[in-house]
């Protein structure tokens, strides 16, 4: 479960009365949007001597030589006039995934008219020789 606080910001209006120039100021409406996002859980399949980790309904992505791994992506409407004065996001429990696997690395984009023989973007050493999970 991922939720995610937006607090926005409804910009004062003014208002001219006449020619006196009387300028009144609302005042600053805060507004909080709440949005909660839900994610299936991970599965993980052996490709090629590495590990893919997918999610349903996300794309996975990563650098070359990196791990690619499942993103999601969070889009919220505004409505005219308002803007973003801060983002709050509250990760839910950490999922652990039971097992040994070297997820696959991300590869170098390869142009599709490439001739010649195709080698694969090793895993970089300081990413998958880490202990840090």
């Amino acid at each position: 479960m991922l939720v995610l606080n937006c607090r926005l910001n409804k910009w004062p209006s003014f208002l001219l009365l006449g020619l006196t120039l009387l300028f009144l100021t609302g005042s600053l409406q805060a507004t909080v949007i709440e949005q909660e996002y839900s994610f299936p859980a991970p599965q993980v399949k052996a490709v090629g001597g590495y590990h893919r980790v997918e999610m349903s309904g996300l794309v996975s992505m990563g650098k070359p030589g990196e791990p690619v791994l499942p993103l999601g992506v969070a889009k919220l409407l505004l409505h005219f006039g308002e803007e973003v004065e801060s983002i709050e996001v509250i990760l839910g429990e950490r999922v652990t995934i039971e097992g040994s696997y070297i997820v696959e690395p991300g590869q170098l984009p390869v142009p599709l008219s490439f001739q010649g023989p195709y080698r694969p973007t090793p895993p970089r050493q300081e990413v998958y020789g880490s202990s840090q999970a």
